[in-house]
């Protein structure tokens, strides 16, 4: 039950790094598309 309760942090975590790093991957995504 502990486990779930980590990996379910390890989720919610995980997901506030990818919004956080977001919108400076997608820059460096349409920068590199403009190439």
């Amino acid at each position: 039950d502990s486990i779930h309760k980590i990996g379910k942090n390890a989720n919610l975590i995980t997901t506030g790094i990818l919004q956080c790093y977001r919108p400076p991957l997608e820059k460096v995504k349409n920068e590199l598309d403009e190439l």
